[in-house]
């Protein structure tokens, strides 16, 4: 009976460990100042405004802390329509340019709140 007592408690930590490392609501938010600090390659999921669109693939993304040049390819929207007052999340990529960072978007959607979005999907 004791010998299984330590098998136990590892399977038992093990999951807990799991769920809450691969867990969404434990998502880092990178914010602007940080993102330009960050070395090229680093993947960032940042949360604001898109406040302008510059051309036909970059804009800028403000938060609280700055602005930043987003770059957003069409298949990278997710279908939806998104205006300068709508909170956006952005997962993407740093890019490090001579004078100037940018994010290369990997997948750009409206902000709702983790409890929400696992509402709606069940």
């Amino acid at each position: 009976m004791y010998k299984s007592i330590p098998i136990y408690l590892f399977f038992a930590g093990s999951i807990i460990i799991s769920a809450s490392a691969f867990g969404e609501d434990n998502a880092t938010i990178n914010q602007v100042a940080e993102v330009k600090t960050m070395e090229d390659g680093s993947y960032v999921n940042m949360q604001g405004y898109i406040v302008e669109k510059l051309d036909d693939e970059s804009y800028n993304f403000q938060d609280s802390t700055g602005n930043i040049l987003l770059l957003i390819n069409d298949e990278d929207w997710n279908a939806e329509s998104i205006t300068s007052k709508d909170l956006v999340e952005v997962q993407g990529e740093v890019r490090n340019g001579w004078t100037d960072v940018e994010v290369k978007a990997e997948q750009v959607s409206k902000y709702t709140p983790r409890l929400k979005k696992q509402l709606s999907q069940k």
